[in-house]
């Protein structure tokens, strides 16, 4: 076999060796995956075993210190304060209950409220109990209204490790008076001995540990017992089991050695119990596994790895013989001749198609000479298209120009000479743009044309070019900048559009917005004073009519005989209350038409009284709040104001099935406010004037705010409210001055005037 088949530029070696390739990642990455996924598995099973055995006896260290619990509370109940100051007693009650001699093998001892020690059993000189710092910390918890306390100390000379068990001792009234406690050493034999005497595997074991003390109380390794657990912060795995974690998990311990622990807590004690198994036994069947399939992997990459050389060589062979066959016509410079085919498969095929592709080589070049002289033609025609293209360029309905790099004229079309006045001499070379602007466009013209530099385009730029006669010509222009194959800006090719009969029709559109805009104030202030008017007559004509006929049914009914018909005095009675209602419902009308406060007493009071005859009416409770009520303003603007909130509260009692609106009116220094929020149905803004009557309504009040300057926001979401607000700004010159009747001193004084009068009955509102 030839070595020169193995140099990478032939195909005959980068084809099996790149199949070879991709099959073997492809296998190894299978294998390796498959082992990760057999550790997590073995490790999960682990995790969910080691978390069972934990969980077992975490469950029995409970139970053994719930009875012990239990049997502390049982006999504190019967401990009464005078049992409690009389030691002899108290000693003798110790002795009898021979639970205790089970459950605490270091004995019990009563402390007192003061710390001090009541009794022990069995009976212990002195302090030798517990640590005067030790029973004043149990009576601080028990005191924090804990059932139980379980705390590890250290005991005596010899610093014995002591698990404290304690309960409460209160009087009748249930006030704490002392405690009852047991206490077991752990160097004595305990319920505890299952976690020091067994391990788990050969070097595993447990740890029981208080999360308060940050102290391992007992572990199977006997030098951890009663040692303290690193500050927090310097193992965040163990302060997770201290902040509560259960579970598995791999960490490393505090020993430096990474382990499979479990954890599971203690809730009487609030302890946790955990399981340590170091890694190295708890994964070591892995590790055989995993080598065994190491050892198979590598076979099968030699075994498939060899097939697969030898399969893919025989299978390209005949590829590689027509590629050898075809190299050899092209180097004697001979006729392409149809390659031989030695296999009817997929090679085979190519072999065929390249042959088939001869045959139609050869029908091309015909054809090519014919597309050559149909190129020809198309030349000419071309050029035809061309100098018609240059005609329509030059005499097109818009203006084309171009500039070169400083912005002097390069080419212009006879279109915008004809706009300008200039003729072509005039114009290419001679002159920049910017010679053809008026004042206020150059600078924008400046600006712009360093954007079109950069960015590449710009449209509707609007300018002012002076014609030759010095009329001034408004156009747009859009324009496109030319860049050679570095980017650097060669020119800028424009179009140019005639503007002067678009500004005429902004022009006159503005005029007649404008006129509009002053109908609608005049339209809108002539329906105020026919208001104004109308009301006026109405109240000043039938309310003293009205009250004529009342003093007059009075008059008549004092002239009466003392005989007369008591049906007479009834209808004289029905009269009067008839009238009374007719009055009220003239001054209603009229104040919905024109309240009078508002011409008197200015926009707040005319707002505050209408709040009130609303809620009258209605039931709709409103809140309203006023902020510089003294102020005035024009009566335009007043009268504005009070129908946008009319129309606003009508809303609410019509649509909105509201049962609250909260009103504010601001009076700034330059501004003026009015906001209407009602807790109803709400509505969808984006429907105004498609749904009806309240769409229609809204509508009208924006309308009408914008025509006399302001602005109204409409918010609004079903289930939410709505929230109307109206602002003017630039109010300072609206101010009214005029002397009207209303200042702040006036309406304080009619309002005093108007409460008083209430009380008596002889004050009416209409009076204002």
């Amino acid at each position: 076999m030839s070595l020169n088949i193995f140099r990478w530029g032939s195909l005959n070696t980068r084809v099996p060796l790149f199949t070879l390739i991709i099959f073997l990642l492809g296998f190894w990455a299978m294998a390796i995956y498959a082992g990760r996924m057999l550790r997590e598995d073995m490790q999960h099973s682990l995790e969910r075993q080691q978390f069972s055995t934990v969980s077992y006896v975490a469950a029995e260290i409970n139970e053994e210190m719930d009875n012990r619990l239990r049997a502390l509370h049982v006999a504190a109940s019967e401990v009464t304060p005078d049992l409690l100051n009389k030691a002899p007693a108290l000693q003798a009650y110790l002795e009898k209950h021979l639970v205790f001699h089970s459950f605490f093998n270091s004995g019990t001892l009563v402390i007192r409220i003061e710390g001090e020690q009541a009794a022990s059993y069995p009976k212990l000189n002195g302090l030798s109990g517990v640590a005067s710092a030790d029973r004043l910390a149990i009576l601080a918890e028990l005191s924090k209204g804990k059932g139980s306390v379980v705390k590890a100390v250290r005991r005596g000379i010899q610093q014995t490790p002591v698990i404290v068990m304690a309960v409460p001792v209160r009087d009748a009234q249930g006030k704490l008076i002392g405690a009852l406690a047991g206490m077991i050493s752990l160097s004595m034999p305990n319920f505890l001995d299952k976690i020091a005497q067994n391990k788990y595997g050969k070097s595993g074991g447990y740890l029981l540990v208080s999360p308060q003390q940050r102290l391992i109380v007992m572990a199977t390794d006997k030098t951890r017992i009663m040692t303290q657990l690193p500050v927090q912060g310097a193992n965040k795995m163990v302060d997770r089991f201290i902040q509560g974690y259960e579970g598995s998990v791999v960490y490393v311990s505090t020993l430096g050695v990474k382990q499979l622990a479990s954890v599971k807590s203690v809730p009487l004690a609030g302890w946790y119990v955990g399981l340590e198994l170091p890694t190295a036994e708890a994964f070591s069947p892995i590790a055989g596994k995993q080598r065994r399939l190491l050892m198979a992997a590598i076979l099968f990459t030699l075994l498939a790895g060899g097939l697969t050389w030898l399969m893919l060589r025989f299978q390209l062979s005949p590829m590689f013989a027509a590629m050898k066959k075809l190299a050899s016509l092209s180097e004697a410079d001979q006729p392409l001749q149809p390659l031989p085919v030695t296999r009817r498969d997929e090679i085979g095929t190519l072999i065929s198609g390249f042959n088939r592709l001869l045959v139609t080589l050869g029908q091309r070049e015909a054809a090519l000479e014919a597309s050559a002289q149909n190129e020809r033609d198309l030349s000419r025609r071309i050029a035809h298209y061309a100098d018609e293209m240059a005609d329509l360029y030059e005499h097109a309905p818009c203006g084309y120009h171009s500039l070169d790099q400083a912005g002097c004229f390069q080419h212009i079309n006879e279109t915008e000479l004809k706009w300008l006045g200039y003729s072509w001499s005039e114009v290419v070379g001679k002159l920049w743009l910017a010679d053809l602007l008026s004042a206020s466009s150059i600078s924008t013209y400046k600006h712009v044309f360093a954007i079109l530099r950069e960015r590449g385009e710009v449209h509707d730029l609007e300018l002012e070019l002076i014609r030759k006669d010095r009329t001034i010509l408004p156009v747009m222009i859009s324009a496109v900048a030319v860049y050679d194959e570095d980017g650097n800006f060669l020119m800028s090719r424009s179009t140019v559009y005639d503007m002067t009969e678009r500004k005429k029709m902004d022009h006159e559109r503005i005029v007649y917005l404008k006129r509009l805009e002053e109908a609608s104030r005049f339209l809108v202030s002539s329906q105020e004073e026919a208001r104004r008017r109308l009301s006026s007559e109405l109240h000043d004509r039938t309310s003293p009519n009205l009250a004529a006929i009342n003093i007059n049914l009075d008059i008549i009914a004092t002239e009466l005989p003392p005989n007369h018909s008591s049906d007479l005095a009834g209808r004289l009675e029905d009269t009067r209350a008839l009238i009374m209602d007719t009055s009220a419902s003239i001054r209603d009308i009229c104040a919905e038409m024109r309240p009078p406060l508002l011409d008197y007493a200015g926009l707040s009071a005319a707002l505050e009284s209408y709040n009130q005859q609303f809620s009258r009416r209605t039931g709709i409770a409103v809140q309203f709040d006023c902020v510089e009520r003294n102020e005035r303003y024009t009566l335009e603007l007043e009268s504005l104001l009070f129908r946008i909130y009319q129309e606003a509260l009508t809303n609410c009692t019509k649509h909105a099935q509201a049962t609250l609106v909260a009103v504010t009116l601001i009076n700034g220094e330059d501004t003026v406010s009015l906001t209407i929020i009602d807790n109803g149905v709400g509505f969808d803004p984006d429907s105004l004037g498609r749904n009806g009557p309240v769409g229609m309504g809204l509508l009208n009040m924006r309308e009408m705010a914008e025509i006399s300057g302001g602005s109204l926001l409409i918010e609004s979401s079903y289930g939410q409210g709505t929230c109307i607000a109206v602002k003017f700004l630039g109010v300072g010159d609206n101010r009214d001055v005029s002397g009207r009747i209303g200042d702040k001193q006036d309406w304080t004084t009619l309002r005093r005037k108007r409460d008083a009068g209430s009380e008596s009955g002889k004050f009416r509102l209409d009076m204002l």
